[in-house]
């Protein structure tokens, strides 16, 4: 069909008879490569899409969409809601697939539903507050959620990604998160309670300034956290990455760490005590 002609199918023939049958990711490509579908999608007022034996679903930009509907609770479905805008409050029938991306999805406050999903991204949904229901989660990503204030239930949950999160003063519930990663996270200034995480990325966290009790993290990456000038407590790292910390100076203490990657540490000008050192 040309972009330019008009549609012999009835629009209600498109929307009830045609549009239920299709796979969520076929209604997006034909969106994508088709102007008068995409404008049918766009165009309606209360449209839900139900999925039978969708292995992968992503909608994306589908400001309309107010329904998302699992006939089967696919433990293995993976779906993407990006830019959707989701302005039902009921989410429970997604609660149960493997692996949720809500990005975008400002009309979500309540995640309760969620607990049970394996891995989570929560991106840029700011009417979200409360966590707590979170806790079972496998992976869990929460990115520019600014109405998160605490996570304290969140220190079960395997791997945790906070970045841009304003809102997270205290991190000491998460001692025994597995894989730790804080970026942007400006307000976050004590770490002391981190020491047994096995994995822990601080990113952009200006904030912190002591590291000390982080000597026993196996894998250490420091980035661009200019707040950090002391590093001599973590000479008992298994794996240390220092990138753009341009407060340390000295790594004289850091001998024993098995290995050591600096990049752009433009302060450190003497290596030498360094056995195994990366330089990028």
């Amino acid at each position: 069909m040309d972009e330019t002609t008009e549609p012999h199918f009835p629009f209600d023939v498109w929307v009830g008879h045609i549009i239920p049958f299709l796979k969520a990711r076929d209604v997006l490509a034909l969106a994508c490569v088709n102007r008068i579908f995409y404008g049918f999608v766009r165009a309606l007022p209360r449209h839900s899409i139900s999925t039978g034996c969708v292995h992968d679903s992503s909608l994306e930009n589908c400001f309309n969409l107010v329904e998302f509907q699992a006939k089967h609770p696919f433990l293995q479905m993976k779906i993407n809601l990006m830019h959707c805008s989701l302005r039902t409050p009921d989410i429970s029938a997604i609660g149960s697939v493997h692996t949720l991306t809500l990005d975008l999805c400002r009309g979500i406050t309540d995640v309760r539903a969620l607990g049970s999903v394996h891995t989570l991204t929560l991106d840029l949904c700011r009417g979200i507050t409360d966590v707590r229901a979170l806790g079972s989660v496998h992976t869990l990503t929460l990115d520019c959620c600014n109405g998160i204030t605490d996570v304290s239930a969140l220190g079960s949950v395997h791997t945790l990604t906070l970045w841009n999160c304003s809102g997270i003063t205290d991190v000491s519930a998460l001692g025994s998160v597995h894989t730790l990663k804080l970026c942007s996270c400006y307000a976050i200034t004590d770490v002391s309670a981190l020491g047994s995480v096995h994995t822990l990325k601080l990113w952009y966290c200006n904030g912190i300034t002591d590291v000390s009790a982080l000597s026993s993290v196996h894998t250490l990456t420091l980035s661009s956290c200019s707040g950090i000038k002391n590093v001599s407590a973590l000479g008992s790292v298994h794996t240390l990455k220092l990138w753009y910390c341009n407060g340390i100076t000295d790594v004289s203490a850091l001998g024993t760490v098995h290995t050591v990657t600096l990049r752009s540490c433009y302060a450190i000008t003497d290596a030498s005590a360094l056995g195994n050192l990366h330089s990028q």
